[in-house]
């Protein structure tokens, strides 16, 4: 956990899976360990955003260090938006 925590603090806002390529730790380990469950608890870590990884993947929260109020789950995508953005591309 401390040095996910040292990762976040030099490089954050950002994902599992980066906090896991920059720390040497798996993807999975990171995902399934509850470690950023358990920094969050003690208020080491927020999620300070959402992002998707590809253009249509699932949201992956950002963290940041410091405690803070966690940035909420934007909601699904509407029919017509995901027209809107597939028209645009």
């Amino acid at each position: 956990m401390v040095r996910l925590l040292e990762v976040i603090e030099q490089y954050g806002p950002i994902d599992y899976r980066q906090a896991a390529q920059l720390s040497g730790l798996s993807p999975n380990t990171v995902k399934n360990s509850n470690y950023l469950d358990a920094l969050m608890v003690q208020g080491k870590i927020h999620i300070s955003g959402w992002r998707r990884a590809h253009r249509n993947g699932p949201l992956r929260p950002e963290y940041k260090t410091g405690g803070g109020p966690n940035e909420p789950r934007p909601g699904a995508l509407s029919s017509a938006e995901k027209s809107r953005i597939y028209r645009w591309r």
